[in-house]
């Protein structure tokens, strides 16, 4: 999947980026945001080298202006991503310096590669 359309399945939740962040976007956004980014894409071959697997990992950080909003959109994300049968991992959630609060998925894709 490109990160293009990854983005469409991310911005039914909140304004999301990809691989662009600064303070300034939260604060011109007045959160809530979405940054996502690749984090390793491998490529797995088979006997008859005719079709592969690509396996890709995003990462994805909601960032949100408080505890409780960061409750509902996590809750929001996870539906939406079950919804869309993309596999992820809830990883870490942490307060930023400008007091919001960072949740972070990683997502796991694999489509299969005609070679």
């Amino acid at each position: 999947m490109p990160a293009t359309r990854l983005k469409e399945i991310l911005d039914e939740v909140a304004p999301s980026y990809y691989l662009s962040y600064s303070p300034i976007d939260v604060e011109e956004t007045k959160a809530p945001i979405i940054v996502f980014s690749k984090i390793n894409s491998t490529f797995k071959g088979f006997s008859d080298d005719k079709a592969g697997i690509r396996t890709t990992n995003y990462q994805v950080n909601l960032i949100s202006k408080d505890p409780k909003e960061a409750d509902v959109l996590s809750m929001k994300l996870e539906e939406t991503l079950i919804a869309h049968e993309l596999p992820f991992s809830l990883t870490s959630e942490y307060k930023n310096q400008n007091d919001t609060i960072s949740t972070i998925y990683e997502i796991r894709m694999e489509g299969i590669i005609n070679v």
